[in-house]
């Protein structure tokens, strides 16, 4: 199917969902911080600790606790050890009802550097919760590719069908919305490229201007 802005055109985004806040964090990571703040003032933090004193074996069970004041670090944490930790994070995404684990994955399995999008692909069936799974579109608009749009898309008409009181839709849209943010910032990046090229061919001392 055709993908492009044409696409959002009769769809609905919805600020104030799950998904929303996800997708502003994840563009905007600077939101985090006074979104915590905010949380620490309301009295939602319990017991700080410091992640970086947490065994690395120990740090994938530290992501079902809520540390707003330490989302960062602890996420920072994970990601320097991803090759050893991520394929247990993924693995207990799939099966997690914890709103906490889940928040801290879907940033952890959409910044890795680890080749996740395979195994995230064929696990999307595999989901234990429907919001968990939804979430998940999350982590596949920010590290998949092309093949990630008819799944996203499919997944965008289901929600909306089968939980039409819950905004599990949202994270598809929000998913796909990734999608053509990063193939975009792609296709700039190329256009640049090849701006500063002929730039730079034009600058040789035999470059005919004229041309």
């Amino acid at each position: 199917m055709e993908f492009s802005e044409a696409y959002f055109k009769d769809k609905e985004f919805k600020e104030m969902s799950p998904a929303a806040i996800m997708y502003m964090q994840l563009i905007k990571p600077e939101m985090m911080h006074e979104i915590y703040q905010q949380a620490i003032k309301a009295g939602f933090a319990l017991e700080p600790f410091d992640p970086e004193k947490v065994p690395v074996g120990e740090l994938v069970n530290a992501m079902r606790k809520a540390v707003y004041a330490n989302d960062v670090a602890l996420r920072g944490q994970l990601l320097k050890h991803e090759d050893e930790l991520i394929d247990e994070v993924l693995d207990r995404f799939i099966k997690s009802g914890n709103d906490t684990f889940i928040d801290h994955a879907v940033f952890v399995l959409s910044l890795t550097q680890c080749d996740i999008v395979d195994k995230l692909i064929e696990a999307m069936p595999n989901f234990k919760y429907p919001y968990t799974q939804s979430v998940a579109c999350i982590v596949l608009g920010a590290k998949g590719d092309d093949r990630c749009i008819a799944i996203l898309d499919e997944l965008y008409h289901s929600y909306k069908k089968d939980y039409p009181s819950e905004s599990f839709e949202q994270a598809a849209l929000y998913g796909l919305r990734l999608l053509l943010d990063r193939r975009q910032e792609h296709d700039h990046g190329h256009e640049h490229d090849h701006e500063h090229e002929h730039h730079s061919i034009c600058t040789d001392e035999n470059c005919d201007h004229d041309h």
